[in-house]
This record gives C-alpha cells, structure tokens and sequence, in this order.
C-alpha cells in the first residue's frame, strides 16, 4: 500500500496509480518511481529482499534511491496485490537541506538506474490471498475506513496497536 505526500511548499506529490499493463505483467521496475511517501507493506517481503540487492558495484548500500532499491522488489514480491490510496497521508518537508533529490540528484538517478537492471523478485504467494486483499480493498472504500486491523490470533495485541497509532 502506497499512498501520496503534500511537499512543505504545498504541492502535492508525484505518486500515483500503476497503468494496469505494469500490474498485470509484474513490470514495475521498468515504470518510472511513483511509490513516494506513505509506504506499508509486510515485514516479510522486505526481508526477502537480497541485501546485495540493496548495495552498489562496491559492495557498499545505496546512499541515495535507496527508496527505490526496496520497493520495486516490494512492488514485484506483492504483484497483483498493491493498493494506492491517492489520499495525502504524509507531509514531506523538503526545506532541510539533506534531501537527496536536492543534494545527491546526479547519484540518485544513476542509483536508480543501476537498480532497475538488478534481476527481478518472484512473486510471494504465501502471504495474505487475494481475496483477503478484495475483501480489505472494499471494506476500506464502501465505510471510508483509515484503519484496518486483523489480529485474527492475538486480540490482546490490539489495544497495544491504537495506542501505539494515537500517541
């Protein structure tokens, strides 16, 4: 799940819905980066993630499009199974001085490109159904719901998870 962020200027973010050809044939590394600020995904499917996969030709991590080196993977892992609320739900300040599509825009993109010729991730079929994923889709638009628990064997876990959300 992805959604989009308003910039500190107030514009409003680059993010976007995939076209359905890239989500039907798993071809998110090769559309442009639109799964800006704010991500959530399974534990899971980041630490399937190889961590060369997350380095460059020296062996040393990403300092810049790092962002995309984990979700396209991410993206690729979930397939049919991404969401994107177009709602802002993240305000981006980009008036620090340390962004690196300000300071490091040269290896950000180089980064990026570098990423994107990395082999691509299988889909991850073990993890939430598709219908699980219908069913969340369409509670969440039909009641216009902002949170969705499911704590199907730790109930106890649930008021630790809204107090955790509220403070």
């Amino acid at each position: 799940m992805y959604s989009n962020f308003l910039g500190s200027s107030g514009n409003i973010g680059y993010s976007r819905a995939f076209p359905a050809y890239t989500i039907e044939d798993n071809s998110y590394r090769k559309y442009p980066f639109v799964t800006s600020h704010l991500r959530a995904y399974y534990t899971q499917l980041f630490r399937n993630i190889k961590e060369e996969d997350l380095k460059d030709e020296n062996g040393d991590y990403f300092r810049a499009a790092n962002d995309v080196a984990t979700c396209i993977p991410i993206l690729e892992q979930s397939h049919k199974r991404v969401l994107y609320l177009p709602e802002l739900a993240y305000l981006y300040n980009s008036n620090t001085g340390l962004n690196n599509h300000i300071v490091r825009l040269s290896e950000q993109k180089g980064n990026d490109r570098k990423i994107r010729k990395k082999p691509s991730y299988s889909e991850l079929t073990t993890l939430m159904s598709f219908q699980w994923f219908c069913i969340l889709k369409f509670l969440s638009s039909k009641y216009n719901l902002n949170l969705i628990i499911f704590c199907l064997n730790y109930l106890r876990f649930i008021p630790i998870c809204l107090c955790s959300i509220i403070s």
